[in-house]
């Protein structure tokens, strides 16, 4: 059996679409068109059919840096700042991110946060294997951990911030829901930010002029270190390093020398923050031979150095003390909080006491006094959960008292 083809006319076809008719008569609504002006009045031409135009909806399409808004394009923000945090995109090193931008400051997360080609400059070597927690849950960015390798932190695992879109999300996690580059309906309304640190939530209002205000609740700030949760991150008093001592015996702060005269003392300051963190003091100790302005039968050798904290936060700093160098057999004293090196004689009326220089009118060893100055480095540093903002106040005497 021979198959056959049925032909159908064309102008068949043609019948079952409506024409647009000629003259002024235009297409109804669910009529054929090629063309907005086909169509009646109240009507625009969408995918070839007639039908009433959506309130909402922009033809031709927004252009680039403008969103539809009630039927009408507005800017998105400043196309040249996307991520709306004041500097423009040629100086911003990341225009999606309004935590990095020029003048920002400076974490220790393998990031230049403040656009100055240096990534984590000032940042101490942080030890190898070390695994913290970073990030944030704040609108659409989750917490992450970062880790040590090769002294420098490694990026967060976590989602960081994105910029902002119309989405009814908080992209770039400060808290607010399309904020800053959106626009709204007058009376429209948005929870914000999060009941965490500092922070609270509150809401967001379309004001009359289709734009959101600023939350009504506390929003994250600067992480600084004053024992709170600034950026309300769930951390505290993360990323900082709060004192520019070194973390390392060789490269440890020079404080100069310090005579062995009656008082003789010198006071330091600090913070260890964040965990982890040490302070190193290298201090000339000066042993002087005798004491000339002493009356003989009291003239000694008074070399008595100290190392003592005059204030430790919550008593949970200790010190070390090494003598004449950084290696574990100089260290004299690990793990308290007072250190003393004396070559005391004697001293009112405590009596004779052995040490370099014997006290005596009579001694054959008095005059044999030498000087032996000595170099100390003095470690500063807390056990695990010791850290604090609080600053220490260690002081360091050599010399006995008048």
């Amino acid at each position: 059996m021979k198959s056959k083809i049925i032909w159908i006319p064309a102008v068949v076809m043609l019948l079952t679409i409506p024409l647009v008719q000629c003259g002024d008569e235009k297409a109804g609504e669910g009529d054929f068109c090629e063309k907005d002006s086909q169509c009646a009045d109240g009507l625009v031409c969408r995918n070839n059919i007639c039908r009433k135009p959506d309130p909402n909806e922009c033809y031709p399409p927004c252009p680039e840096g403008q969103i539809c808004d009630h039927g009408e394009c507005k800017t998105i923000g400043n196309p040249e700042d996307k991520d709306g945090d004041g500097s423009l995109n040629d100086d911003d090193c990341n225009d999606l991110n309004r935590e990095i931008h020029p003048g920002a400051t400076e974490y220790c997360d393998g990031i230049d946060n403040d656009c100055d080609m240096l990534t984590d400059e000032d940042c101490y070597p942080c030890i190898d294997g070390t695994v913290v927690d970073c990030g944030t849950d704040v609108g659409e960015c989750t917490r992450g951990t970062q880790t040590c390798t090769g002294g420098t932190w490694e990026t967060c695992s976590g989602t960081g911030p994105q910029i902002e879109t119309c989405d009814g999300k908080d992209n770039d996690c400060n808290g607010l829901i399309d904020d800053k580059v959106c626009p709204c309906t007058p009376g429209d309304q948005y929870p914000c930010g999060v009941n965490e640190g500092i922070c609270t939530e509150g809401v967001q209002n379309c004001d009359d002029q289709g734009f959101f205000t600023e939350c009504t609740g506390q929003l994250p700030q600067e992480e600084v270190c004053d024992g709170l949760d600034n950026d309300c991150d769930g951390r505290t008093d993360e990323g900082l390093e709060s004192d520019p001592a070194p973390n390392s015996c060789p490269v440890a702060t020079d404080l100069g020398n310090l005579p062995d005269d009656p008082f003789s003392q010198r006071t330091v300051t600090g913070k260890i923050w964040p965990e982890g963190d040490e302070d190193w003091f290298m201090i000339t100790a000066v042993d002087n031979p005798t004491e000339a302005q002493m009356p003989p039968e009291e003239s000694c050798d008074s070399f008595h150095f100290k190392v003592v904290f005059s204030h430790n936060p919550g008593d949970g700093l200790l010190i070390d003390v090494y003598a004449e160098g950084c290696d574990a057999q100089n260290q004299d004293c690990g793990g308290d909080v007072e250190y003393e090196h004396t070559y005391d004689g004697k001293w009112g009326d405590i009596g004779d006491i052995t040490g370099q220089c014997p006290c005596g009118p009579d001694s054959e060893e008095h005059n044999d006094c030498t000087a032996e100055d000595k170099v100390f480095y003095i470690r500063v540093y807390g056990l695990s959960g010791a850290e604090t903002c609080e600053e220490y106040e260690l002081t360091i005497s050599n010399g006995t008292p008048p």
